[in-house]
């Protein structure tokens, strides 16, 4: 019995995406615990890897950015002192959505903010346009649109302005120097 079954019938067959299955002889519980109970939910890393990329196209296209890189929980852009990942997180029962830019500052130190934070600081818009939070695959496919969006305005503001003060005004600075 397979686990996409597409429906519940009366009769002594079930018609599902992989074919039709007898039911004759085959107890209900077996039958719930193969089609409800083990849903098969995608990953929401999964779904960032294969919707992003196309989505995210223009870093590369038309900021000079290298990329898609496949990291552990989503994807990573690079360019010459700047990086940008999206990627989803979790722990315990709390998860979200997160769009991270890296510089290396003017002192060898690399300095990590979020979206929102940067977003905010330029005077794009406010955090609130660049929300985190990811409840369903659903919401991550729109996160992903919400933060390229947000990225697309911001670029501009980035290679115009003293991203060293920005950066420090909104970093989580890993105090690592860069080699």
């Amino acid at each position: 019995m397979c686990a996409s079954f597409a429906g519940r019938t009366h009769g002594s067959t079930a018609k599902c995406s992989r074919g039709v299955h007898d039911l004759h002889g085959l107890p209900w519980l077996v039958w719930w615990l193969d089609t409800v109970l083990v849903a098969k939910y995608p990953d929401p890393s999964d779904v960032i890897r294969a919707e992003a990329p196309a989505v995210l196209r223009f870093l590369a296209e038309d900021w000079g950015f290298t990329g898609p890189e496949l990291t552990d929980n989503g994807i990573a852009f690079h360019r010459s002192g700047l990086h940008v990942h999206m990627g989803f997180w979790s722990w315990k029962n709390e998860s979200g959505f997160l769009t991270t830019l890296t510089q290396a500052g003017a002192d060898g130190t690399e300095q990590l903010a979020g979206l929102g934070e940067i977003y905010a600081a330029c005077g794009v818009g406010t955090a609130h346009d660049v929300p985190e939070g990811a409840g369903t695959v659903y919401v991550i496919r729109k996160r992903i649109g919400q933060h390229a969006t947000a990225l697309l305005r911001l670029l501009p503001y980035l290679d115009d302005t003293d991203t060293d003060g920005l950066f420090r005004s909104c970093s989580r600075s890993h105090g690592a120097r860069i080699a």
